[in-house]
């Protein structure tokens, strides 16, 4: 179940920050692979959606997984994320 299902669903509180967390360790890979990994951070945690990073920036939605905010990210940041991602 995703966090916008779980949110609808009014699962336990804790149940919803274990899935927010799982996302937040995959994210913060993601930083470290990018070689980014002390810009990782939590930046906001919407009800569909989370932001991940300070001069990167990544945003999570159930619907997409993981999607750059360009205006927000370091050209070396993209590219390293569009490799491996494999794009």
């Amino acid at each position: 179940m995703n966090l916008e299902e779980q949110i609808e669903s009014r699962v336990s509180g804790s149940e919803a920050l274990e899935l927010v967390l799982s996302i937040a360790y995959e994210a913060e890979d993601i930083f470290i692979k990018c070689g980014v990994k002390d810009d990782f951070c939590i930046q906001a945690v919407g009800s569909e959606w989370i932001i991940f990073g300070g001069t990167n920036r990544l945003k999570w939605t159930a619907k997409w997984g993981f999607e750059l905010q360009p205006s927000y990210c370091t050209l070396k940041f993209m590219r390293a994320f569009h490799t491996l991602k494999g794009v």
